[in-house]
């Protein structure tokens, strides 16, 4: 499975960037497909992905749309059929995997959209603020 390491700040600019790269390294053998971070002010998440649903770069954490930023570790059974279900409300999705799944679904439900879903994960979700960020 993925390995996911975060930090949130209560100050602006107080996350050291090279300690939290150092931290996401020694969690590098969960994931060895992708190393994938988000930094903004006081925010960092990175992911060590072990791609199974998609293998594309397209599908690589964090993932992002115009108004959250999600990581994701787990997996979620049922995703195809929550992905119909979207997709029949006219969602519609830029890649084959489970976290934009998750992501729509979230955008699409709101909270307690994890009612709906059989599995085991664990994710955490940020609202996309166009502040000073890093990307990658």
């Amino acid at each position: 499975m993925c390995g996911v390491f975060g930090i949130y700040s209560f100050r602006d600019d107080d996350i050291d960037h090279s300690d939290a790269m150092n931290a996401l390294a020694a969690i590098g053998h969960r994931g060895r497909d992708h190393v994938g971070h988000f930094q903004d002010q006081r925010f960092f998440v990175g992911l060590n992905r072990l791609s199974i649903y998609d293998l594309s770069p397209q599908a690589h954490q964090p993932f992002r749309s115009d108004d959250y930023i999600i990581a994701f570790n787990g997996a979620i059974f049922n995703f195809a059929e929550i992905r119909e279900e979207l997709e029949k409300s006219k969602v519609i999705f830029s890649t084959n995997s489970d976290t934009e799944v998750l992501l729509k679904a979230y955008e699409y439900y709101g909270s307690g959209f994890e009612n709906k879903l059989n599995g085991m994960w664990a994710f955490c979700y940020l609202r996309n603020v166009e502040r000073k960020s890093v990307y990658q």
